[in-house]
């Protein structure tokens, strides 16, 4: 086999997914650089002659059922050139560009849907027709919750081509919380966008604060949403109670987990349309040995056995979420004993080298 990952963004910080996908099963070849993937991540381009940036861009924007064709013919020639066999399309959109070059250059091609690419509402009306079509060229379609499965279905592909199969963890990059410290801190970690919904968890916490005036939230990540978040928390007068910690490093993360007592990511479906697929930071923070309070949204309600490993709520019901952080402050027994679940259920299901196996296997096949 001599594989080939087709990716949008190299730099992207947030989709440590894709990254793990690649360091786990080393393809010979990746192309990034846009749904179009392009060029090699050291920056050489499948295009050649004419073809400067500038102009690759102009043409893209300008006439882009006419690039795609141009497009497909460079990358036919980029495949066979390599001796491609296989590819893997990060993101349903990306599997809707390259598969007329699989096809055309007989490359066996599995597409990895991620979140929005399966229910963003602009994104289903723009790709439904390419989807139908890429459902067929398609050797395997890979998932990361039974909803999306469902509503990849629904859509059109065969139930028998798509397979769920979550992200992983790397339980040694997320050790276990060597002790409960009962510090009252809350944590969410994460980019600060609609479906994430920052100031719900905000204003859960704000709850919180009536029966534990000494709590803390802390907030890690960044995002369009940030200021808002940051206007709420004034608003409400609790600036002293939360802290803002912005981008940080897995190994940063770590550190900060392991410090607090509950995790919390109140995820819903936003007005677009888009959903989570199945969260990295529910995994992460599980694997540290923290319980969870989230939503009944996407994977999270398979990666998050309520009342087990962390409590569930209604999609908006900050209320109750606010409650059940509450009774994990109040009996720090439960909440440890939840969190030791919540690593345990982890390691077995969503353990990273066995997750990246599945998927090489899924390629394979």
């Amino acid at each position: 086999m001599k594989l080939c990952v087709a990716y949008p963004n190299a730099d992207n910080k947030f989709e440590t997914f894709i990254k793990n996908h690649i360091q786990g099963l080393k393809p010979d070849y990746c192309l990034t650089g846009g749904w179009w993937a392009y060029r090699e991540p050291n920056g050489k381009s499948i295009f050649a002659g004419i073809w400067t940036e500038p102009f690759r861009i102009l043409l893209k924007r300008g006439l882009p059922a006419y690039y795609h064709k141009v497009y497909t013919n460079y990358l036919i020639r980029f495949l066979q050139k390599n001796q491609i066999t296989h590819l893997l399309a990060e993101y349903g959109v990306t599997g809707a560009k390259v598969m007329h070059a699989c096809c055309r250059a007989n490359v066996q091609m599995v597409v990895h849907f991620h979140g929005f690419d399966a229910s963003n509402k602009k994104t289903l009306r723009q790709y439904t027709s390419a989807y139908k079509e890429m459902f067929q060229i398609a050797k395997k379609i890979i998932v990361v919750s039974e909803d999306m499965k469902k509503t990849l279905i629904r859509l059109g592909a065969d139930e028998n081509k798509v397979l769920n199969i979550p992200y992983g963890i790397c339980p040694e990059l997320f050790t276990e919380k060597p002790v409960y410290l009962n510090s009252k801190i809350i944590i969410s970690v994460g980019r600060l966008t609609a479906k994430k919904s920052p100031m719900l968890n905000i204003k859960a916490f704000n709850e919180v604060l009536k029966v534990f005036s000494d709590a803390q939230l802390w907030i890690v990540g960044d995002g369009e949403l940030r200021q808002e978040a940051e206007n709420l928390v004034k608003t409400l007068g609790i600036e002293k109670n939360v802290r803002f910690w912005g981008y940080q490093t897995s190994a940063q993360i770590v550190q900060l987990l392991h410090e607090a007592d509950v995790f919390i990511q109140h995820s819903v479906t936003e007005a677009r349309g888009d959903t989570e697929g199945t969260p990295n930071t529910v995994l992460e923070a599980s694997c540290v040995g923290l319980p969870v309070v989230s939503t009944f949204h996407a994977g999270i309600k398979e990666a998050v056995a309520h009342r087990e490993t962390g409590f569930l709520v209604e999609e908006k019901d900050y209320l109750t979420m606010a409650q059940y952080i509450i009774e994990l402050l109040q009996n720090p027994e439960i909440a440890q004993e939840m969190g030791k679940k919540a690593r345990a259920k982890i390691l077995k299901e969503y353990n990273l080298p066995l997750q990246i196996e599945k998927l090489r296997q899924a390629i394979l096949e």
